[in-house]
C-alpha cells in the first residue's frame, strides 16, 4: 500500500540521486486478511503469526496464512518453561519472545497467549475445546483427544520441539502428562513437575496411584516403579533422586545410591558439564549428634563453609567454574561468595538480582558481583575489589563475547568514575551513560549516549561524534531495549543514527557515517539494521500522515522502498528479522490485513554507493 503525500510535507525525500537507482524488489505474502478481529501470536524466531480468528459461533487457529480445524473455544494455557535445576518445568512470570512467542497488543481477542511456539520459532502449538473434549494441536495437526476438564498447562522442551501438556480429569480430581501426543497414567497428587535433559530428548516425572498411596515413576514414557523425588538430569541423561527415611536423605544415580546425608538444603546441577553443587548435613553418625551444614562441589566439602547457606548460585557458560553467594548467621548475617571452592571476602549485602545481578564472563574466565557495606558499594571482580562507591549507574555490563567489562558510578566525594576493561576510560562530558552503554556484537566497539532529550552526544569508542545532536529510536524499546541511540554495523566501520544538525535544528533525521541521508521535518524512527556483511543498511520511519493513519516506511540504503501502515507490530519482538543473507523479513498491516514481507537487502545500491551520492 501506498500512503498518499502528505500537503505538509512531512517527508522530503531521500537526497541520494533515487532516478539511478534500481529498486528492491519486495515480496509479500498475506497471513492474516482480518487482523483486526483476531488475537495474534508472533513467534520468537523466523518471523511466524499465529491467529486466533472468528469462524462464525466458533474459532480456528490460522498459523503462517493456513487455517487450522475449528474449535468451540481456543484455551490459552499457563505457560511453563524448562529452565530449572536439572531441567525441571517452572512458571514462565514474564512471557518473553525468547520464550513462546509475543502477544500483539491492539488487535482482537482475549486474554493470555492462546498459541505457543517453541524458542527457534519451527513449532507451534494450541489447545481446542470441542464440548466436553479437549484437543492439542501440533504444527497444523491434531495429535491428543479426549474429555477433560481442562488442559492446565502447555511447553516445548529445551530445544527439541518436544510438547508437553498436563490435562485434569473431567471431574478433576486426577491429572496426566502428555508428551508429543501420548498420554500418560492418571495421577492423583496434583499437577505432575515434569523435567527434561537439556537436550530435550529424555523426561521423567512421578505420579501417585488414584485412590492409593503408591507412587511411581514415568521415564521416556515408561511407567516405573518409585526410586524417590526426582532431583533433576544431568547433561548426559543421568537421572538424579533422593530418598530421605529414618534421618537420612540418599542421592541417587539412575536408582543406585551414590551419597548419604543427614540432609539435603540446596541442589544445582551445571548444564554443561553436570557438575553438583550441594548444601547438605553430614550424616548423624554413631552416637547420632547433629552437625552443621556444609557446602559441597563434586561430593567435596569445601572448607570454611560450616553453617552456610546458599543464597543464589552460578555456573560458568563452559560449566566449569561456579560461584555461589552464602550466608552465615552468627552475630548478625555475615555475606560472601565462594568462587571455584574458594571464600572471599565478607559484606553486610550482595546483590543477587537486577540491576546488579552477579555473572561470569562469556569466555567464563571472570566473575563480577557487586557487594556492599557501611563503607559504600562495592565491584567485585573475582578477587579484586574496586575503590568504595556511593552508586552505580551504569552496568556492571560484561561483553557478549570475551571478558571486557563495563561500570559506571560515583565516588564516596560523588565524582563520577568510569572503567572498561578493568580501567579508568574517556568519559566526554563527566557524565555517565547509565543504561545507553552497549558493547557491538562482536565486543570489539563500545556505544552510548548522554545528555538532554532531542539533544544527545553520541559516544563511539569514547569520542563523541561532531556536529550533531542525537534523538534517538523510538517506538521499539520492547526489541532494542530502552535509550537505544546507535546501531553500527557488524564490521564496526559504520554508525547509524537519529540526529539534527545544532547549527540548524531543521536539518534532522537518519545519519550514517556523518552525513545525513534521510531528512525528516517529523521523525520516529524506529530502528535501523546493518546486513551481516555490512554492505547494505535498513531502517524504518514512522510517521503520521492524513486523518491520523500512521505510516510506516523502510528505506534499503537510502531509499524508501515499502510503505504500510504503522501498528503494534512496529514494537513486536520477533516481527523483523535480518537474515544472515541479507533478507530483511518483517510484518506489518496493509489495508487491514497481516503481511509478510521479504526485503532483500542484497539488491539494493549498497551503503557505499549511498555515502558516495550523500550530501
Amino acid at each position: 500500500m501506498k500512503f498518499p503525500a502528505y500537503a505538509g510535507g512531512w517527508f522530503l525525500g531521500a537526497l541520494i540521486g533515487v532516478q539511478a537507482l534500481a529498486a528492491v524488489k519486495v515480496e509479500e505474502e498475506v497471513l492474516v486478511a482480518e487482523a483486526s478481529t483476531a488475537q495474534i501470536v508472533v513467534a520468537p524466531r523466523g518471523v511466524r503469526v499465529a491467529a486466533v480468528i472468528p469462524k462464525g459461533s466458533r474459532q480456528a487457529v490460522v498459523v503462517d496464512g493456513v487455517e487450522g480445524p475449528r474449535f468451540d473455544k481456543i484455551h490459552a494455557a499457563s505457560l511453563h518453561v524448562f529452565k530449572g535445576t536439572g531441567g525441571a518445568a517452572e512458571p514462565s512470570g514474564t512471557t518473553t519472545a525468547q520464550e513462546f512467542g509475543s502477544v500483539v497488543t491492539g488487535f482482537g481477542g482475549g486474554g493470555g497467549q492462546p498459541v505457543i511456539f517453541s524458542s527457534d520459532g519451527k513449532h507451534c502449538a494450541y489447545i481446542g475445546r470441542a464440548g466436553a473434549e479437549c484437543a492439542i494441536v501440533l504444527n497444523g495437526k491434531e495429535i491428543h483427544r479426549d474429555a477433560y476438564s481442562h488442559i492446565n498447562w502447555l511447553a516445548f522442551a529445551p530445544r527439541s520441539g518436544r510438547l508437553v501438556a498436563i490435562a485434569d480429569s473431567p471431574d478433576g480430581g486426577q491429572s496426566r502428562v502428555v508428551v508429543d501426543g501420548q498420554p500418560g497414567p492418571w495421577s492423583s497428587n496434583g499437577t505432575p513437575q515434569v523435567f527434561f535433559t537439556p537436550d530435550g530428548a529424555h523426561y521423567a516425572y512421578l505420579g501417585q496411584q488414584p485412590g492409593g498411596q503408591s507412587r511411581w515413576m514415568v521415564i521416556d514414557g515408561r511407567q516405573v516403579k518409585y526410586a524417590g523425588d526426582i532431583v533433576g538430569f544431568l547433561p548426559n541423561g543421568f537421572l538424579l533422586t533422593r530418598v530421605s527415611a529414618n534421618g537420612e536423605t540418599v542421592l541417587l544415580g539412575n536408582g543406585k545410591p551414590m551419597t548419604a546425608v543427614n540432609s539435603i538444603g540446596y541442589l544445582a546441577i551445571a548444564p554443561v558439564t553436570g557438575r553438583l553443587l550441594m548444601q547438605v548435613k553430614p550424616p548423624l553418625g554413631y552416637p547420632p549428634r547433629d552437625k552443621p551444614s556444609v557446602i559441597t562441589i563434586d561430593g567435596q566439602i569445601i572448607p570454611g563453609t560450616e553453617g552456610a547457606s546458599i543464597v543464589r548460585s552460578w555456573f560458568s557458560p563452559d560449566g566449569k567454574r561456579f560461584a555461589a553467594v552464602c550466608q552465615v548467621y552468627a552475630n548478625g548475617v555475615e555475606t560472601f561468595v565462594i568462587l571455584d571452592g574458594k571464600k572471599g571476602l565478607t559484606y553486610a549485602n550482595i546483590f543477587v538480582d537486577a540491576p546488579y545481578k552477579p555473572a561470569f564472563s562469556a569466555d567464563s574466565s571472570k566473575f563480577c558481583y557487586v557487594a556492599q557495606s557501611a563503607n559504600g558499594m562495592f565491584v567485585v571482580v573475582d578477587e579484586d575489589e574496586s575503590d568504595p562507591l556511593q552508586t552505580i549507574a551504569t552496568g556492571p555490563l560484561w561483553s557478549p563475547t570475551g571478558a571486557r567489562l563495563v561500570w559506571g558510578g560515583t565516588t564516596m566525594t560523588r565524582k563520577p568514575v568510569f572503567s572498561l576493561d578493568g580501567k579508568p576510560a574517556p568519559l566526554p562530558g563527566k557524565t555517565l551513560p547509565g543504561s545507553t552503554f552497549r558493547f557491538s556484537a562482536d565486543s570489539v566497539h563500545t556505544t552510548w549516549s548522554f545528555g538532554t532529550a532531542n539533544a544527545f552526544t553520541l559516544v563511539v569508542d569514547g569520542q563523541p561524534i561532531p556536529n550533531v545532536a542525537g534523538l534517538g529510536f523510538v517506538g521499539t524499546e520492547a526489541v532494542d531495549g530502552n535509550n537505544t541511540t546507535i546501531q553500527l554495523s557488524p564490521d564496526g566501520k559504520h554508525a547509524a543514527y537519529v540526529a539534527c544538525d545544532p547549527q540548524n535544528p531543521a536539518r534532522r533525521g537518519v545519519w550514517v557515517d556523518g552525513k545525513l541521508i534521510s531528512p525528516i521535518t517529523r521523525p520516529q524512527a524506529n530502528r535501523a539494521a546493518f546486513t551481516p556483511d555490512s554492505q547494505h543498511v535498513v531502517w524504518a520511519i514512522a510517521s503520521l500522515i492524513q486523518n491520523n493513519i500512521g505510516a510506516y516506511s523502510v528505506f534499503v540504503d537510502g531509499r524508501e522502498e515499502l510503505q504500510y501502515e504503522s501498528s503494534p507490530l512496529d514494537n513486536t519482538p520477533g516481527a523483523w528479522e535480518m537474515g544472515d543473507d541479507g533478507t530483511l523479513t518483517l510484518l506489518g498491516i496493509d489495508e487491514g490485513a497481516l503481511k509478510r514481507y521479504r526485503v532483500p537487502l542484497s539488491s539494493g545500491s549498497g551503503l557505499a554507493a549511498m555515502l558516495a551520492a550523500a550530501k
